[in-house]
């Protein structure tokens, strides 16, 4: 089964909203992967009352690191190059998201060094 965009996006947010136990008001996920997988995430969030505090990314289940996997997968799907190894998921509250995906080539240095 084959789902859209906007069904993984729905999933990455209900999983982020799900791993926060109090009110927040908005929530930033960072991600890095290399050619084959996700390889890291951070995060924080800013609670109702305005602190910023750090995303328990280990709260994140592996749902999220398969939805940034199958994104990768639509992206690059063709021979298309939409590569990307840095994106940033940004969540309000009332649902509303952006996503920005990156090239960043001092990351794939390292990657690639450390894989050699």
């Amino acid at each position: 089964m084959n789902r859209s965009i906007d069904d993984i996006y729905s999933s990455i947010a209900q999983h982020l909203s799900d791993c926060i136990h109090e009110d927040w008001d908005n929530i930033t996920l960072e991600v890095e992967r290399d050619n084959n997988d996700v390889i890291g995430f951070s995060g924080d969030y800013i609670s109702i009352n305005g602190e910023l505090k750090y995303l328990d990314v280990g709260a994140l289940n592996d749902q999220v690191d398969d939805d940034f996997n199958e994104i990768y997968a639509i992206m690059t799907e063709n021979g298309d190059n939409n590569k990307w190894n840095r994106a940033t998921f940004k969540l309000k509250q009332d649902g509303k998201f952006s996503i920005d995906f990156d090239w960043d080539q001092v990351l794939a240095d390292e990657v690639s060094q450390f894989n050699s």
